[in-house]
Order: structure tokens, then C-alpha cells, then sequence
């Protein structure tokens, strides 16, 4: 059902997307995937008090999830949360070292803090282990796949 509601909610429908990972979590209330995959549908509604405290519930569960971190990271972000989203963002990058996706959300934050060379420093970091990077998002499936 986790993969079906990513797919629900990169074609933007987050009513679906909702019901199916609802359900999901009525299964298997302690599955701490669908709890970030749900923290994305609220963070799709714009519902940004529900995403982190479904990704905080999440990362109680599995405190090293990177994918959690990191959405976490980009809520907080957008709700003005520096410092806390910049603990998550260093906190899943130092997990993954790999991984575009942390570092493409710190450049958010630097985006909101009003910080253009920051930006494109941690930006050019995230082509660099991945330059499909330079293609739109379709949502946090496109961003954490």
C-alpha cells in the first residue's frame, strides 16, 4: 500500500493517497514507512503540524531512517525551522553519504534563509552524486524514490 500511495500522490491525489496508507497503518499501527509516506500526504496538503509529527513518530521508531530525516528536514524547512532542519538534513546525509536528497534539502533551507552561494554549493553537491537531480520532482517519491 506504500508504493500505491506514493503513486496516488505524485498524480496529486491525496485523498486516495491518504485512504490507502490510513488503511496501511490500521494494519501495522509501529510501520514506520508508512508514517513518513503519511507525513508526505500532509505535507502535500499543506497540513505541516500533522507531516512532523508523523515523521517524528516514525523516527521514534527507526531514529536512523534516513528517508524520515530527510523529510522531516524539508518540512521544518518550510515551516522556518533552521536549526532543526539543518540536525536532520546533516543527520541523513551523515547516514547516506550518497544520497542527492539531504543535500538538496539543505539548499532549500539555504533558499528560505536567503543564502544564494549556499544554495548552489549544496546543490552542485547533489548533481554531482546525482545529475538527474536536474529533473523536476514529482513529490517525495521523486525525491527519496
Amino acid at each position: 500500500m506504500i508504493a500505491r500511495n506514493c503513486a496516488y500522490r505524485d498524480k496529486h491525489d491525496d485523498e486516495r493517497a491518504f485512504a490507502d496508507i490510513n488503511e496501511a497503518l490500521t494494519l501495522a499501527p509501529a510501520n514506520a514507512d508508512a508514517l513518513v509516506a503519511r507525513g508526505e500526504v500532509y505535507r502535500h496538503k499543506r497540513d505541516y503540524d500533522h507531516a512532523i509529527q508523523d515523521h517524528d513518530q516514525a523516527l521514534a521508531l527507526n531514529p536512523k531512517n534516513p528517508v524520515g530525516l530527510n523529510n522531516r528536514c524539508f518540512v521544518e524547512a518550510i515551516v522556518g525551522a533552521f536549526d532543526k532542519a539543518f540536525a536532520d538534513c546533516n543527520e541523513a546525509s551523515a547516514i547516506r553519504r550518497d544520497d542527492p536528497h539531504s543535500r538538496d534539502s539543505r539548499s532549500f533551507i539555504y533558499l528560505k534563509m536567503d543564502s544564494p552561494d549556499n544554495v548552489l554549493a549544496d546543490y552542485d553537491a547533489a548533481l554531482r552524486i546525482d545529475a538527474k537531480m536536474r529533473r523536476p520532482s514529482m513529490g517525495a517519491a521523486g525525491r527519496n524514490g
